[in-house]
Parts: C-alpha cells; sequence; structure tokens
C-alpha cells in the first residue's frame, strides 16, 4: 500500500487507491477491483466540509478515471470492467447522495462508463452512524 504510505493526510485526500484482484481470488474465478476514494482527512465531527468533500470526491474519481483508462489501455481485458459504488459519502460524511452523484457524472461524461449504485439500509445506515459518532465521543474523552 505504498499509495497510502507515500502521502500525508491531506496529500492523499482526493486521490484513489486502486486495488487489482488477488491471486486467490483469480484462482476461484473472482476478478474484482477495490477502489478506495479518499475524500476527507477525517469523519465524523473533524469531517471536512460538504463542498470540500465534493471537490476531493472530484479530483478522486479523475484520478480513478486516468487510473482506468491507463489500465485499459495496456492491460485490455485485464482492466476493471463494470464500475459498482455504494453511495460514497452520504452516510458519513453527510453530503446529500445527488451532490456526490453529479460529481461523479460529471467526471465520467462522455466516457461511456457507468456506475451501478447500491442503496443503503436507512436503519442500518443511521445505526452505524451513530456507532461511529458514539466511538468518537469514547475515543475523545479518553484523551
Amino acid at each position: 500500500m505504498s499509495h497510502c504510505k507515500s502521502r500525508s493526510g491531506s496529500d492523499l485526500v482526493g486521490s484513489t487507491l486502486l486495488i487489482p484482484p488477488q491471486s486467490a481470488d483469480i484462482a476461484n474465478g473472482k476478478h474484482h477491483w477495490i477502489a478506495c476514494l479518499f475524500t476527507s482527512v477525517a469523519y465524523g465531527k473533524a469531517v471536512d466540509p460538504p463542498e470540500k468533500v465534493l471537490a476531493n470526491t472530484e479530483g478522486a474519481m479523475s484520478d480513478l478515471w486516468k487510473q482506468v483508462q491507463a489500465l485499459e489501455k495496456y492491460a485490455g481485458e485485464a482492466s476493471p470492467g463494470e464500475w459498482h459504488s455504494a453511495k460514497i459519502n452520504s452516510v458519513r460524511f453527510k453530503v446529500p447522495w445527488e451532490e456526490t452523484a453529479a460529481v461523479i457524472e460529471r467526471v465520467l461524461e462522455g466516457s461511456g462508463k457507468q456506475v451501478v449504485v447500491y442503496e443503503y439500509d436507512e436503519a442500518v445506515a443511521g445505526v452505524v452512524a451513530e456507532a461511529v459518532e458514539a466511538g468518537e465521543e469514547e475515543n475523545a474523552s479518553e484523551s
């Protein structure tokens, strides 16, 4: 993971770590790529403001798209295919999904790429958000 080790928190934001399929997965017929988009320096109470998260999302999506284009040019079939995503930024970072979706659409406009987006189960998302906030409060009180 030299991508993360070679950057500080502020330099990491707006970038994407693209992880290729692992050997064991390929042996089992799975060829999933994982894209880690860095869109905020922190989360919870310390999350960047929505406008900064959106700007960072644009940078991270642009970085992802450049990496995928390079892979398609040189790796062909071995490059990422269909894109799938959760509604990034919308739970932990409290950015309205429609605003993030507009950024993604703008970056991918004219590319022919589409993203299959998965809905969050609102009840589960709420429990996760509460647990994250509770953990942050607990960590802050221990400091």
